[in-house]
């Protein structure tokens, strides 16, 4: 059974690690990452916030998101990149810590482990488990926060039409609201714009057609809604620190 088959409320992707200091360049995910910091410390700088992660804090980076790392010495993390259903997990930047939680850390090198050993039976349900334990203690702590029916009525909106060139105001109109109350409460929930998160959603698909030969720049540009393909060039380079044509000479070298 493939993950398009699947019912579950999330679908893990992979786990990494990073040791020592070292920066990572601006980059973005197709999907949302959670960092949760071993030993050290390290600064994640994003157009929606910036954050310090310390020993058992855990960041939760929205698909998207352009982000960068600035680790110290004896710095060490583990990353992981996944996918989830708003039901089950809010989708805003945010940091926690969780020093006193054992159990996070046994979850993210149980992850960590299964990447490492291309072994990902049973990796849902750990990753399950892991956001069930982060809801749960943001409950405990009366800052959990109900996505509003607008916010989750505009990201299927975006969801169904961000292939053709529709825009924030349309969005806004079929929320019921103006543009500007649509976007404070986009940002309250997912921590990012509605015009940043529907960039997100073009420049991902996009970046799926450059994997395919068979689309030419301007042709994955147009099918991901960019009417104008110097337009997603300048784009897709100010969020992914290289150029289309880069990403498909990547994409080449590695086949």
């Amino acid at each position: 059974m493939n993950h398009a088959d699947r019912e579950f409320p999330c679908i893990f992707f992979y786990a990494g690690n990073h040791r020592g200091a070292r920066k990572v360049a601006f980059h973005t995910h197709h999907a949302p990452e959670l960092l949760f910091q071993l030993e050290g410390s390290c600064r994640v700088e994003t157009p929606v916030g910036n954050e310090t992660l310390h020993r058992g804090d855990v960041l939760y980076i929205p698909r998207g998101v352009s982000h960068n790392q600035i680790n110290s010495e004896g710095e060490r993390n583990i990353y992981c990149v996944f996918s989830h259903s708003g039901e089950l997990f809010e989708t805003s930047f945010r940091k926690w810590n969780l020093t006193r939680d054992p159990w996070v850390s046994r979850l993210f090198f149980a992850l960590l482990s299964m990447t490492l050993r291309g072994d990902h039976l049973g990796a849902e349900g750990i990753l399950y488990t892991l956001l069930v334990r982060l809801s749960r203690f943001e409950e405990s702590r009366g800052i959990h926060t109900e996505m509003p029916p607008a916010v989750r009525k505009t990201i299927h909106f975006f969801g169904q039409k961000f292939r053709s060139p529709v825009t924030v105001a349309e969005a806004a109109r079929h929320a019921g609201l103006s543009e500007s109350r649509l976007r404070k409460l986009f940002l309250s929930a997912c921590g990012v714009s509605p015009k940043r998160y529907l960039i997100s959603l073009r420049l991902s698909h996009a970046e799926n057609l450059l994997r395919n030969e068979y689309y030419s720049i301007s042709e994955a540009a147009a099918l991901s809604g960019f009417e104008n393909p110097n337009y997603f060039a300048r784009l897709y380079k100010k969020y992914n620190s290289r150029s289309p044509e880069e990403t498909r000479r990547r994409m080449r070298r590695t086949q």
